[in-house]
């Protein structure tokens, strides 16, 4: 053999030794090194990604005590890759079958009515979204749009068709139930987006037996699975229910809104409907994460790995002191009780409501906010219908949203413009004879002489305070004039906006202003009417209670607010804290208040409130007022304590409560707890002659 081609195989076997070489390694490396890995590949066979849903943040009070938490849930979550098109509908309806045997309810979206004729229901953005998804015009009634869908989805019984568009049972006939129910939630299907990619939440927060029953049908019912979720749970019950708000999916009416704040959100997204809830959702909010789940040719799962880790909402820590709101709701639910069972008809045996607030006076932040009768929002969802219609109105938010005639407890405000006009001063007297008698003969056919329900003779504004005098008020406001009583009203919050956070219902200050704007008639006796409360004064208990505070404060007015911090779900970290912020400082001479004070303490002392607070450990500036309303009286009530040094400002309102001091049992019973005070509370008095 030549030499050149010996060498040539020479070569040639030491490149196969080398290829021979690296292809023993690199099975001996797969084999002992990565063997474990590339055996669990060839069982994987696909990869999905999940969405690991982030807790959203929770709520507690100003002391970290829980008030809105998460608990976990089971979801009833439909998998199109598993789930047979040919027999979709069919496992649809076994389940709705199934949740409705158990009473449960599954998501439905579609704004139409359930029975014929159709009709539609919802907002007009969620309709104006469906008139759009079936491509009709904006004058559409709802027939028409069910046609549409019914044949969209091959539920008309002329065309029972798979994605393949062949006839799947031509014999298959669906009920006008079936047909809306089916419409509804292929309808929501669609809209949030149900594909390969993305499983659809049939039903959420399913009972454990419905569950169970689910997941032992599971082989029957491909692309059918249970997975755990969370759910929100209020640990206190009814306790603030009014004021927290709740959770619901993200829809059509509110994406826009919530967006415009600058967050992206899928349509199956759990957002803040109402309430708290809504106004802090940027801060409740979490950042969902993805976990990579391996599925075999089986279709099951065979392992799963987290690739981008959930971020938790934040935490809010609310102002309220969660003890002293239970002890508010539990004293105004028992005295509108005993209202009920002992007092006569016509003074106050028909209280059925009410509101009760108290703000802590150096700060602006809020300590009770509670509204009667309430809820129990764990349970919203099952009992809606039945709160709804309830004549009682228990959903209602009053210490927010209702208006009140304050009555005499307004009179402060008029005892104080008299003093800052220099009309009046503290020992200034005012003969009450029982009958206002100014526009008795000056009007002629049109006389005026109002009343007061007393004969107190020469009164200083600190005895007229004291016993709730009509005369004294009624003389005062006439001679500073209305302007002036708007002026002293604007001072101590009354008709502004005192910058609490929840939207708040801004009341009116009686005035010719007040009267056009409601198309009466602005008359001469008016005036006096509005010295004492009525006429066109109407604020909510929450305004009442901020009155309460900046009359406290000498005609500071603080900033109210409900939100104490905010700090990362773990509660580590501080990312807000409040500060007190003061809207006005006093515009007056602090010491024009002392007269008011004396007043409003003898009032608990010996006057007015004397049943309540006349032994009282601590000297408690208060007022009464029974506005007169259409119906019988309602009970208005407001107090600050320490009257040296106030820290707590409380108002009470107690619908048809018929006398003012009805409502002083429930603000002793906040005191009480405030002050850790061992005082027991004495029963209402239902009858005497001070009135307020």
């Amino acid at each position: 053999m030549p030499a050149f081609l010996k060498k040539r195989d020479n070569i040639l076997v030491l490149v196969f030794g080398v290829v021979l070489a690296f292809f023993i390694g690199r099975m001996l490396q797969m084999q002992l090194i990565q063997g474990d890995e590339y055996e669990s590949q060839i069982y994987k066979g696909t990869i999905k990604t999940q969405t690991v849903e982030a807790a959203r943040g929770e709520m507690t009070d100003r002391y970290g005590n829980p008030i809105v938490t998460n608990r976990v849930s089971m979801n009833l979550v439909l998998d199109k890759a598993y789930l047979p098109a040919e027999t979709q509908n069919e496992i649809i309806l076994q389940l709705m079958g199934l949740l409705e045997q158990s009473g449960e309810q599954w998501v439905d979206e579609l704004p139409v009515s359930q029975g014929q004729p159709y009709a539609f229901e919802g907002t007009d953005a969620e309709i104006t979204a469906l008139k759009k998804f079936a491509g009709v015009n904006d004058y559409a009634d709802a027939e028409e749009v069910m046609h549409w869908l019914l044949e969209r989805f091959g539920l008309d019984n002329a065309q029972v068709k798979n994605e393949a568009g062949k006839l799947v049972d031509p014999e298959r006939i669906y009920s006008q139930k079936e047909q809306r129910r089916l419409a509804g939630v292929l309808y929501t299907m669609e809209r949030k987006g149900f594909s390969l990619s993305s499983p659809y939440t049939f039903a959420e927060d399913i009972s454990t037996r419905t569950a169970t029953i689910i997941s032992e049908r599971s082989i029957t019912s491909p692309g059918v699975s249970v997975e755990q979720g969370s759910a929100r749970s209020y640990p206190g019950g009814s306790m603030a229910a009014h004021i927290l708000g709740h959770v619901g999916p993200l829809t059509e009416a509110n994406i826009q809104e919530f967006e415009a704040n600058g967050t992206e959100y899928e349509l199956d997204d759990i957002i803040g409907q109402d309430g708290l809830e809504k106004l802090y959702e940027t801060e409740l909010q979490g950042e969902d994460g993805e976990r990579l789940v391996y599925v075999n040719e089986n279709g099951e799962v065979t392992d799963s790995s987290i690739s981008v880790e959930p971020q938790a909402g934040n935490t809010v820590m609310l102002t309220l002191d969660s003890r002293l709101q239970k002890i508010a709701e539990q004293s105004i639910e028992d005295q509108i009780h005993h209202l009920n069972e002992t007092a006569p008809e016509g003074q106050g045996r028909e209280a059925n409501a009410g509101a009760v607030c108290a703000i802590d006076v150096k700060t602006g932040e809020v300590l009770v906010l509670a509204s009667y009768p309430s809820y129990d929002p764990n349970t919203l969802s099952e009992g809606y219908s039945e709160l709804s219609v309830d004549p009682d109105r228990p959903l209602r938010n009053r210490a927010l949203l209702d208006t009140y005639t304050p009555g005499s407890i307004f009179k402060p405000v008029v005892a104080l413009a008299g003093l800052a006009s220099g009309e009046i001063d503290s020992d200034s007297l005012v003969n009450c004879n029982h009958v206002y008698n100014y526009y008795a003969s000056v009007y002629g056919a049109q006389a005026f002489t109002p009343t007061c329900l007393g004969y107190h003779g020469d009164i200083t504004v600190k005895e007229a305070l004291k016993y709730s005098c009509n005369i004294f008020f009624y003389d005062v406001g006439r001679r500073v004039g209305i302007d002036a009583i708007v002026d002293a009203a604007q001072m101590l919050g009354l008709g502004v906006n005192n910058g609490f956070e929840l939207w708040t219902n801004p009341g009116t200050i009686s005035s010719p202003a007040t009267a056009e704007a409601t198309g009466e008639k602005w008359y001469y006796g008016d005036v006096l009417q509005s010295s004492i409360g009525q006429r066109f004064n109407k604020y909510t208990p929450l305004q009442l209670a901020a009155y309460c505070m900046n009359l406290a404060n000498r005609g500071t007015q603080n900033r109210v607010t409900i939100l104490k911090a905010i700090k990362d779900y773990s509660m580590a970290e501080t990312k807000y804290e409040h500060k007190t912020e003061v809207l006005q400082e006093s515009p007056v001479d602090p010491a024009l208040f002392d007269p008011i004070f004396e007043g409003m303490v003898a009032a608990s002392r010996t006057g007015t409130a004397a049943s309540y607070f006349g032994n009282y450990p601590v000297d408690v500036a208060s007022k009464t007022g029974t506005p007169e309303t259409a119906d019988l009286p309602n009970s208005t009530f407001i107090c600050f304590a320490p009257a040296d040094d106030p820290q707590i400002a409380i108002s009470v309102v107690i619908e048809q409560g018929w006398h003012g001091y009805t409502g002083a049992p429930v603000a002793r019973d906040i005191l009480d707890a405030y002050f850790s005070s061992d005082v027991t509370a004495q029963e209402p008095q239902q009858s005497g002659s001070l009135l307020p």
